[in-house]
C-alpha cells in the first residue's frame, strides 16, 4: 500500500479552503430548505397578527391603548392592512405545534381552561414575508396573536431555535403562548389614560 502524496491534516486544510465542509453556507441554505419544506408538509397553518404593543404603538385614529399595566394584556389591539407598514398585517403561515393536553380548573368565578402551546415558525420564511426587522429582530415579538384549531393564542416569549452547527444561524423562531381571551380587561381609554 503506498503512502498518501499529503498527510491526512493537509488533505483536510485543502478540502476546507474549496468550501467543501459540512459548515458552508451553501449546506445552511440547502437545510434551511428542508426545513421549509417538512413545515410546509406536516406543520398546522396559524394566522399570526403582528399588534401593536406598548414598544411599538399604532398612531392615528386607530390607536392601540396599549399594554395593561397590571395583568400586562394587549387592551384592543389594532391590525391595520397596510402593505407599507409590516407591524400591522395578518400572515397565514405554517409552523410545528407543540402543546399538551389541556387542563381543566375550578375557579372562584367558572371553569378555567390552560392551554400552553409553542409555535415553531421557520425562521427564513418569516425573513421572506417581510417580518423580520431591525426592531422585530426574531421575527414573532411579545404580544402578537396567533389563531390556531379556532383557539387565540398571545406570545408570552419568543427566542431563536435550532442553530447551525457553531454558527450563529438559526433555522426556527419559538414562541411560548397561552391561551387569550379578546379585551378580558374592559378598556375605552387609551394607554396613557391607564398610566
Amino acid at each position: 500500500m503506498g503512502s498518501p502524496e499529503q498527510s491526512l491534516l493537509a488533505q483536510f486544510e485543502a478540502r476546507r479552503f474549496k468550501d467543501n465542509l459540512f459548515q458552508s453556507p451553501r449546506d445552511y441554505e440547502a437545510q434551511g430548505k428542508w426545513t421549509q419544506e417538512q413545515v410546509e408538509k406536516l406543520g398546522a397553518a396559524v394566522h399570526l397578527f403582528l399588534s401593536s404593543t406598548e414598544r411599538a404603538p399604532a398612531d392615528g385614529p386607530g390607536e392601540s391603548a396599549g399594554v395593561d399595566p397590571l395583568y400586562g394584556d394587549i387592551l384592543d389591539p389594532e391590525f391595520i392592512d397596510d402593505e407599507g407598514e409590516y407591524d400591522k398585517r395578518k400572515f397565514n403561515l405554517r409552523c410545528i405545534v407543540e402543546h399538551s393536553p389541556s387542563k381543566q380548573l375550578l375557579l372562584r368565578y367558572g371553569i378555567e381552561e390552560e392551554r400552553d402551546v409553542i409555535f415553531h415558525f421557520p425562521y427564513q420564511k418569516l425573513v421572506d414575508e417581510g417580518i423580520v426587522t431591525t426592531r422585530r429582530f426574531r421575527g414573532v415579538d411579545i404580544g402578537d396573536l396567533i389563531e390556531w384549531d379556532g383557539t387565540w393564542y398571545i406570545v408570552l416569549s419568543t427566542h431563536r431555535e435550532a442553530y447551525f452547527g457553531q454558527t450563529v444561524s438559526n433555522y426556527f423562531t419559538s414562541t411560548s403562548c397561552k391561551r387569550y381571551r379578546a379585551n378580558s380587561v374592559p378598556t375605552g381609554a387609551t394607554h396613557e389614560e391607564h398610566c
